[in-house]
């Protein structure tokens, strides 16, 4: 499987497990593709802003999805992240 990266926006927490820190994530690319992602990778939040490492693979329920292996969360670069990180912190 080719490792693929992408940066996107989360727009919603589908599913969240505090136990093991398994998330299903809806997110947004720059490009406005909707992505549904899923790993282990802790606590998030709507609107932020990550970059994810990973695979696509097909689950035979629910489709089509991205696989996360490695996560990292830029540096707010803009007012407008900073003050929604802040009002959801």
């Amino acid at each position: 499987m080719i490792k693929q990266e992408i940066t996107a926006k989360i727009k919603k927490i589908i599913y969240f497990n505090a136990e093991n820190n398994f998330s299903i994530l809806a997110l947004e690319s720059k490009d406005k593709q909707k992505i549904v992602a899923k790993g282990n990778v802790g606590e998030l939040r709507e609107n932020q802003t990550i970059t994810i490492k990973g695979y696509w693979v097909n689950h035979k329920k629910y489709g089509k999805q991205f696989q996360i292996e490695e996560l990292q969360v830029p540096e707010l670069d803009s007012t407008e992240e900073l003050l929604v990180f802040l009002k959801l912190a």
